[in-house]
């Protein structure tokens, strides 16, 4: 008998039976399971016991059919096949654990033995999940940086939330290193403009090196309302005369 299909089903009770497992190719795997006769005669038992709850037969109650009854009528065989029908599944279910097999497609079963009497043999063929190899592994290192910040990491992350939530003041006193400054900057070359040497109310702040070289040492101690001029050799385009004004 040839069975497909999903089974599902948890054994209720200790299945003496024996399981052997042969790989195929393709990651798939052939179960062979025998059960034996006593397991399959409770198994019959209990699927009499089953019917005789469900079966209604004209001049019985339901639920009293008596099972001499069921016995005669369906016979040894139609017994076995109900057996087959309902525990196959627990007895696949249980060699599949028994072998750790993990499983992914339903199984294509075949009983190759007991279906009219005797212990009951079956196979099951049934695809599992490959096992994927990854060589050269072993002997990578991952370096994680340590979770503990240290004091300088402390320390740079307050200066960042000061930039970031800081706010402008005017102040009184001559300019320093990283203090914002607002500039007027005319270039000229040869007593012409220079293009893009000139800019009007530019936020600049000392220190940056934002402008030309020297640039930085003139702003620093200058006041609002200073001018100084200074010589851009590196400017762009060649060199340009610089007059700032604070």
């Amino acid at each position: 008998m040839l069975a497909k299909g999903l089974f599902q089903g948890t054994v209720s009770f200790d299945v003496r039976m024996r399981t052997s497992a042969e790989v195929l190719e393709g990651n798939t795997v052939k179960l062979t399971v025998e059960v034996d006769e006593s397991d399959i005669a409770e198994a019959e038992a209990q699927t009499l016991n089953r019917l005789a709850r469900e079966v209604q037969l004209p001049g019985f109650r339901p639920g009293h059919v008596p099972k001499r009854i069921i016995q005669s009528r369906l016979g040894a065989k139609g017994i076995r096949d109900e057996v087959l029908r309902d525990k196959l599944s627990d007895y696949y279910a249980e060699a599949v654990e028994a072998e750790d097999l993990d499983v992914i497609v339903p199984p294509q079963l075949d009983i190759t033995s007991g279906e009219e009497g005797g212990p009951v043999v079956f196979t099951a063929t049934v695809e599992v999940r490959p096992e994927v190899s990854v060589p050269g592994y072993a002997g990578l290192e991952v370096t994680v940086p340590s979770p503990i910040a240290t004091d300088a990491d402390i320390e740079e992350q307050i200066d960042r939330m000061r930039d970031q939530f800081a706010s402008l003041a005017e102040v009184d006193r001559p300019a320093a290193d990283g203090d914002l400054v607002t500039l007027d900057i005319h270039g000229t070359r040869d007593g012409e403009p220079a293009e893009g040497l000139t800019a009007d109310d530019l936020v600049y702040q000392v220190g940056t090196g934002g402008i030309v070289d020297g640039t930085d040492e003139h702003l620093v101690g200058v006041k609002v309302c200073d001018t100084f001029e200074i010589g851009a050799e590196d400017a762009p385009v060649g060199p340009a005369h610089l007059e700032i004004a604070v």
